[in-house]
């Protein structure tokens, strides 16, 4: 790990200290090291670069920018195989000082935030591992897989099925 904060440990920052002084903390994270974000993995190899740099925020609540790259293997759902998708997420926070807090903030104001509770005890990989699986596609595939989709036979009065023919024979 390196860090402008040399002794700084991202699971456990003064986010808001962090924020106050417009402190910034770099860092690298090995996938196997986020068991859930692996778990929607082909695999734990590779990590994550992350770069966070505290700003004086927004609506009286302290900030900071969150910036990762990294790639990830991902499973093709077409073909089955491994697939690499590149993450490369910046992701502006502000830090509500209580659950309490944050539940107050309207729910129609976009900020262009992402909110959060805050602490001083905060766990930067935490939130990392978070917004790395909210960055990850839905249905992960190589580009121009396609699924193979055999045509339906079309049916003929002969093979066509009579699904109440013997409803009759029930009926007594």
């Amino acid at each position: 790990m390196t860090s402008q904060e040399s002794n700084a440990n991202p699971r456990k920052i003064d986010i808001y200290a962090l924020s106050a002084d417009q402190g910034g903390l770099e860092f690298e994270v090995s996938v196997a090291d986020l068991p859930n974000l692996s778990s929607f993995l082909a695999d734990d190899k590779g990590s994550l670069h992350v770069a966070y740099v505290g700003t004086k925020g927004a609506k009286g609540m302290p900030g900071g920018v969150l910036v990762m790259t990294g790639l990830l293997n991902l499973t093709c759902v077409t073909c089955g195989k491994p697939v690499v998708f590149e993450i490369d997420r910046e992701v502006p926070f502000l830090f509500a000082a209580s659950q309490a807090a944050l539940d107050n903030l309207p729910v129609s104001d976009d900020m262009g935030y992402e909110v959060t509770v805050g602490s001083r005890e905060f766990d930067l990989v935490a939130l990392v591992e978070e917004e790395a699986i909210l960055s990850l596609p839905a249905y992960p595939k190589h580009r121009g897989c396609a699924l193979k989709v055999k045509p339906l036979e079309e049916e003929t009065s002969e093979t066509k099925r009579f699904p109440f023919k013997h409803l009759k024979d029930l009926m007594h």
